[in-house]
């Protein structure tokens, strides 16, 4: 057993020295974003085996880095030709058919990856993408519903999936499933995506704003009353210290804090000083003076996809413009 193991130890080095193992060097170069080297090396590895699958699959994959998926496809293609066994070479042809508008075609690859390895999860979410371009609100929920058992977090299946679910008809359980994925990743193009979805609901838990040069996703603060004080939420603590960043980090940024409450002008005034003295009491280098209050003792009328709704009480924050 030990000698078998040396032997192919022996057996690596010198294909590595021999330079016919464009696996690795393939993978090497797609990690240093050194595209054009790994072009030239693996047309090197072609001209002695142009039947070496990972040599075209490699080079396809640099094409496609490269954002050049016409010149990919072919190599591509014919390293899945080579090795029908091996479902990221199936992937990558769909894939660059994708890229191609070749959507059909792209379908077709990402179910031959499925017959390779019906675990692939991005096999199964990209087929996912495809349904749901298409229209075909079942399917697609199926595919991302596979993705979430294989992986519970992924950001892409997870907000998507209100999506299928949104185009079915079944709002209540899209307005569930984007909370869900807003709980998970409350930033980024998604989280914009997630956030104006929600709002169209009617849902107004988190809400997006322009900072500065910035467009950012914050959960609106809320409040709750003890015996004597009001207090934030432990909820909306996280997006606050997010404000604070930003405003220790901007000095040029001052920000109005506009309440709104149905409930009075007092109740008001007093939850959007507790705003302005939670940042600057946590961010100290942020003097007070920077976030602006202001209140109105009435709710904001914002619009939805079922008409004009009132928020007895919400927050917005707006960028000082002088």
């Amino acid at each position: 057993m030990k000698s078998r193991f040396v032997s192919a130890i022996v057996l690596m080095m010198l294909a590595l020295s021999a330079g016919c193992v464009p696996s690795l060097t393939g993978a090497h170069y797609l990690q240093q974003e050194d595209y054009d080297e790994g072009i030239r090396s693996m047309r090197q590895e072609l001209a002695q085996n142009p039947n070496d699958p990972a040599a075209n699959y490699y080079l396809g994959r640099m094409y496609m880095a490269k954002q050049e998926p016409e010149p990919a496809l072919p190599y591509l293609e014919k390293a899945a030709k080579l090795d029908p066994e091996d479902s990221d070479y199936h992937f990558w042809v769909g894939v660059a058919n994708w890229a191609l508008l070749n959507f059909d075609k792209e379908r077709e690859a990402y179910r031959r990856a499925l017959q390779a390895n019906t675990r692939h999860v991005s096999a199964n979410l990209y087929l996912a993408h495809n349904y749901l371009d298409r229209g075909e609100w079942e399917n697609a929920l199926a595919f991302y519903d596979r993705v979430l058992e294989l992986d519970p977090y992924n950001p892409e299946a997870l907000y998507s999936r209100g999506e299928a679910l949104y185009g079915l008809g079944r709002k209540e359980e899209a307005h569930q499933a984007w909370l869900e994925f807003m709980e998970a990743y409350p930033d980024g193009v998604l989280g914009f995506k997630a956030t104006e979805n929600l709002n169209s609901l009617g849902d107004y838990t988190y809400r997006n704003y322009i900072l500065g040069q910035r467009k950012i996703t914050l959960r609106v603060p809320r409040f709750e009353m003890g015996e004597t004080i009001m207090t934030l939420t432990d909820e909306s603590k996280p997006s606050l210290s997010v404000l604070g960043a930003m405003l220790e980090n901007n000095r040029k940024l001052d920000v109005h804090v506009v309440v709104f409450d149905a409930s009075g002008a007092a109740s008001a005034k007093r939850k959007a000083l507790l705003i302005r003295n939670y940042v600057s009491r946590m961010w100290p280098e942020v003097d007070p003076s920077r976030l602006k209050p202001s209140w109105f003792g009435q709710g904001e009328k914002v619009e939805t996809e079922d008409g004009t709704l009132t928020l007895d009480e919400t927050v917005k924050f707006i960028t000082v413009v002088e």
